[in-house]
């Protein structure tokens, strides 16, 4: 059920007040929305824990961690030492790619070696009955990955600036203070073919935000998260820039139970002043 009264802003924007959304019985008051089309949606009642999962994302994270040791005994008994030598093959492929590509590497590295050596996913999601047992967590160097791919740097900057555009038009008075998040998880993509792209692709924004007026100035501490659902999909061939090896094995030795897909997150807090 939505209930919309907003007052528009520009051709595209405006800001909607009093904002009602019935989302996996969770009701959410007071939500300023930034663009028309594609801005995040903010709310002061979303604390970060909160930041729902998209329902397509979810099925889809769903449907993969089912796949996970999958394969019945039958089939698994008579390819057992084909799919065990394409993991050695692109175990040594991964190894070989470190240099050119560190990130990507130690991502494929960690995926064929079934994640063994994360964090489990214990109180990482509201929704964590879509993860199956032994899902794991690997955290990566968010800064490192700003630095190294553009696209990842000008998403964080837009998010910052839509934060900002919705920061001075809240009305606060000097000394007040208030906290909101985006309700949804929003997407980001990396720059194609480098190193964050054969780590992560594609992946999902989490931001929440404390804002407070002093004087003429706004001061917002941030905190800017992205989370990645590791996993290989079949008709996919990004994998033959990083190892020259089908996606198609890649995502049968998760089947088989060789390889283990898991979630790549980060995150870091700053400060801006404005």
């Amino acid at each position: 059920m939505f209930q919309v009264g907003g007052v528009k802003i520009g051709k595209n924007d405006y800001i909607a007040a009093n904002y009602d959304i019935y989302y996996d019985k969770i009701k959410v008051f007071n939500i300023y929305m930034y663009g028309k089309e594609r801005g995040i949606i903010f709310s002061s009642n979303i604390s970060w824990e909160d930041i729902q999962v998209e329902p397509l994302v979810y099925s889809e994270i769903e449907e993969s961690e089912n796949e996970y040791k999958s394969m019945p005994l039958a089939e698994y008994l008579i390819s057992y030492d084909r799919i065990k030598n394409s993991w050695l093959m692109a175990y040594a492929g991964a190894n070989a790619a470190s240099k050119k590509f560190p990130n990507a590497s130690s991502a494929l590295l960690y995926f064929l070696t079934s994640g063994q050596e994360g964090k489990t996913s214990n109180g990482y999601l509201l929704e964590e009955d879509i993860y199956k047992e032994g899902h794991t967590m690997r955290e990566i160097d968010l800064y490192s990955a700003i630095e190294g791919d553009n696209k990842i740097e000008e998403k964080m900057k837009q998010n910052i600036s839509e934060a900002k555009y919705i920061a001075e038009r809240l009305g606060l008075s000097n000394g007040e203070t208030i906290t909101f998040s985006n309700v949804f998880e929003t997407s980001g993509q990396t720059q194609e073919k480098g190193d964050w792209y054969l780590t992560l692709n594609r992946y999902r924004i989490k931001m929440e935000c404390i804002v407070s007026r002093e004087e003429k100035n706004y001061i917002m501490n941030v905190r800017y998260g992205i989370i990645d659902y590791y996993d290989w999909e079949a008709n996919g061939d990004y994998s033959k820039f990083l190892i020259n090896f089908s996606s198609t094995l890649l995502k049968e030795m998760s089947k088989a139970g060789m390889a283990r897909n898991y979630t790549n997150y980060g995150e870091i807090y700053f400060m801006e002043i404005w």
